[in-house]
């Protein structure tokens, strides 16, 4: 089973409402779910979040475009081999982020299922996949 865990940037929206509609072979996590107390603690750095999520075996979706810019995401990335997909949109609507990425599920999972990690996709507006080169 394919598990997406979605970064706090995106919200609960769209993971919940993937989560209702069972997509089959994948699993939804969110990190309002996993980390409950971040609303009120101080906030997880995304290293350490990425940490989890690599060893748990998941694929993260996020906004948050830059990650592999930053040393610290990048070396948890690395380190703890994540894959990600960059859910483009953020200034969107939530039905044009949750169409988009709906357009691209197989093709997100198909890569998620062969590609060896780590990795970072980019989701474009249209629905297709780019790579992005880790440096």
């Amino acid at each position: 089973m394919t598990t997406l865990f979605w970064d706090k940037n995106i919200g609960t929206t769209i993971p919940r409402a993937l989560r209702m509609l069972s997509p089959p072979g994948v699993n939804i996590r969110f990190y309002q779910e996993e980390y409950p107390s971040a609303a009120s603690a101080p906030e997880l750095g995304d290293d350490a979040w990425l940490s989890d999520v690599g060893k748990s075996g998941w694929f993260v979706v996020t906004q948050d475009q830059r990650m592999h810019t930053n040393a610290p995401e990048l070396e948890a990335i690395k380190r703890h081999n994540v894959g990600c997909f960059y859910l483009k949109g953020a200034s969107d609507s939530k039905w044009n982020i949750f169409r988009r990425f709906v357009c691209s599920f197989d093709r997100i999972i198909q890569v998620a299922e062969d590609t060896p990690r780590p990795f970072v996709y980019r989701i474009q507006r249209n629905g297709n996949l780019r790579a992005i080169v880790l440096p």
